[in-house]
């Protein structure tokens, strides 16, 4: 399932010219805003995503840093990452392009209960939330931190996913893979190679070599 979603990618990739492919053109507007958006943050609002992110501030790091060119990923989560980087991301230097990732459908509907304590007649966040669902308050978050966005003028790329399975993440990954080498060579540089890494590996492996003792007679 998981290489089908890849496959489905590579499907759309080869069967759409470079005219009519968004991902493309999106990799084009980038490279022509690196000046004033330097940094690049993933921000999925799904928990398992996670590691994802992690991956993919690797890919996007090693990749494009090279001849002085490349953006500087940072990875957050939605929406914990709104009470620690939002005031950051909103009144902070205007630097940087946003990735999302919303997954549509929960698997497992979390309902937030009704607090029996609580005065009918109080308003508290406690009677604001109880009768929604945590999907329903993850999804409201989102949509409050990018109208939050959009009033700062902040670029935005927004990623919908139906549900969080192999075959999708299949597609997630497959996708910045291709969206990645698409931006590698339309900015003229090669983003199969880490020569910046291999030099580190050099350094260490020259430090760690050690002369082998001398054996007495």
């Amino acid at each position: 399932s998981f290489l089908e979603g890849a496959r489905q990618v590579r499907r759309f990739m080869e069967t759409h010219s470079a005219r009519d492919n968004i991902f493309f053109h999106l990799s084009i507007e980038m490279i022509r805003m690196f000046q004033t958006y330097p940094i690049h943050v993933m921000m999925p609002y799904c928990s398992r995503l996670t590691l994802f992110s992690d991956w993919w501030m690797q890919l996007w790091a090693e990749s494009l840093g090279k001849q002085s060119k490349g953006f500087t990923p940072l990875c957050a989560l939605g929406a914990n990452d709104q009470h620690s980087l939002l005031q950051l991301f909103n009144q902070g230097p205007s630097n940087k392009l946003f990735f999302f990732i919303q997954v549509l459908t929960s698997e497992h509907q979390v309902q937030i209960p009704e607090f029996s304590f609580l005065d009918k007649n109080d308003f508290n966040i406690c009677s604001l939330l109880q009768g929604n669902t945590l999907k329903e308050l993850l999804d409201t978050e989102h949509e409050a931190i990018r109208r939050v966005l959009c009033s700062q003028n902040l670029p935005q790329i927004h990623l919908r996913v139906e549900r969080l399975d192999e075959r999708r993440l299949g597609e997630l990954y497959f996708l910045f893979c291709v969206w990645t080498a698409f931006t590698g060579y339309a900015w003229g540089i090669n983003p199969f190679d880490q020569p910046g890494v291999e030099q580190g590996k050099i350094y260490v492996e020259n430090a760690l070599q050690v002369d082998p003792p001398e054996h007495s007679a």
